[in-house]
């Protein structure tokens, strides 16, 4: 038993390995250190692929591709004007003008936005107070305090059909 070294070389990359330790009745034991002198190429070329594989891969894909160029669109689509909504009985209509993030106008009376306050647009996607830049027509409700708590934007046949 004593100190070995066991040494290879990769002529090919010019890389070597190197490792030291103790061996004793179960083998190579101790501490290991690996060197590479040089890096390994880049392999930068085609991959190689026998014809078979070629041709399952080209199958595979080009049938997921059909497939989801085939496939149906959505059963019912979303209208243009916005989604059917029943919107509460308690709400009030009005042309909202956003002032700043907690105030704005109704009608042309300022009034105070509630923090949190819930803006809807016509699909019913909420709407940050910021993204609205000019007077639109909205139901509202009101909070205890008499800030705006909830708005839906109406669509043009929503803002048409309610009183």
């Amino acid at each position: 038993m004593g100190i070995e070294t066991l040494g290879a070389r990769d002529n090919e990359r010019g890389g070597g390995v190197e490792a030291t330790g103790q061996e004793d009745y179960r083998g190579f034991h101790g501490s290991m250190l690996a060197v590479s002198c040089r890096p390994g190429p880049v392999y930068n070329g085609r991959m190689p692929l026998d014809p078979i594989t070629s041709a399952i891969v080209s199958s595979v894909i080009g049938s997921a591709v059909q497939e989801i160029a085939n496939a149906p669109g959505p059963s019912s689509p979303v209208p243009v004007a916005g989604i059917p909504r029943i919107l509460p009985d308690d709400t009030k209509k009005g042309e909202l003008m956003v002032a700043s993030p907690t105030s704005g106008s109704i009608d042309g009376q300022p009034v105070a936005l509630a923090p949190g306050v819930q803006i809807r647009d016509p699909f019913n996607m909420l709407v940050l107070p910021g993204m609205i830049q000019r007077a639109v027509p909205v139901r509202y409700q009101m909070d205890v305090s008499g800030a705006i708590a909830k708005v839906w934007i109406l669509s043009q046949q929503e803002a048409a059909a309610r009183p």
